[in-house]
């Protein structure tokens, strides 16, 4: 990589960074891709500089005008003859020219980061009030009734209070590059965990466990809103890790409801 490179790639960040960097939150930044200087945005990247040429990755009709107006190729940063999807390189031009075109890639990159972010965190949220409001239909009897292996409704709230804790904890350990703790104490279905959990965090009557479960599951939300949408694509394990719990708690909306309307046992 040559200090020619480097510096057009810190002219560029330099000219996007007013945009997208606020106070201390460095959203923009320099780095090295495939053995190239490139730029990132929330950790992803979206520009890179090879053999004098500005390869982004752009929409479907903007790396089309590239190419009518600019005489932009697909972007085959190993010469394999398979390109990468949605990137083009465009040939040297005025710097306004990559300026212009850079500041459509992060734009492109950075709404794509946050999709996904809202995605996960949607599915989350969307997971959790199923379960909740059918859990709420119960009727008193219902929720002191066993229906779940050992459980009751309210053995089940405090579970999902226990792995609120634990999704928590287990996403600050994958941003440090740790593995997750939890998986310390598996076992066949998580059956020693999951009792653990309970027994932790089960309180007396179905009203505690229903505001205990909210708030559990709001400072897990408001922690997830904090993490960089970046991370959500750079990060896989979050991704599996959260759209596992999701699947879960929807399974487990299931379950309540199956017992409520007495089509399960």
């Amino acid at each position: 990589m040559t200090d020619a490179s480097a510096q057009i790639v810190d002219l560029l960040a330099a000219e996007l960074a007013p945009e997208w960097n606020i106070g201390t939150a460095r959203r923009i930044a320099a780095g090295s891709w495939f053995g190239k200087h490139c730029l990132r945005v929330d950790g992803k990247v979206f520009a890179v500089l090879r053999e004098g040429n500005l390869a982004l990755k752009l929409p479907e009709e903007v790396r089309a005008r590239a190419q009518q107006a600019y005489g932009a190729r697909p972007f085959d940063p190993r010469d394999t003859g398979h390109p990468l999807k949605e990137w083009v390189q465009i040939p040297p031009q005025e710097f306004d020219t990559w300026v212009r075109f850079a500041r459509l890639a992060c734009a492109y990159v950075a709404t794509a980061a946050q999709a996904e972010k809202d995605a996960i965190i949607g599915g989350l949220v969307r997971a959790r009030k199923g379960l909740l409001d059918e859990a709420r239909q119960l009727s008193p009897a219902q929720q002191d009734q066993v229906f779940l292996g050992e459980w009751t409704v309210k053995d089940l709230l405090a579970h999902l209070v226990g792995w609120d804790h634990t999704n928590r904890e287990a996403v600050g350990e994958i941003l440090v590059g740790e593995k997750p703790s939890f998986w310390d104490h598996y076992d066949r279905d998580w059956q020693s965990c999951n009792a653990r959990l309970v027994a932790q965090h089960r309180r007396g009557n179905f009203a505690e466990m229903l505001a205990t479960v909210e708030q559990s599951h709001r400072a897990l939300i408001d922690y997830l809103q904090t993490v960089p949408a970046g991370e959500y694509l750079k990060r896989k394990p979050i991704k599996t890790l959260l759209r596992a719990e999701t699947t879960d708690e929807e399974e487990h909306r299931q379950q309540v409801e199956e017992f409520r309307t007495g089509g399960g046992t």
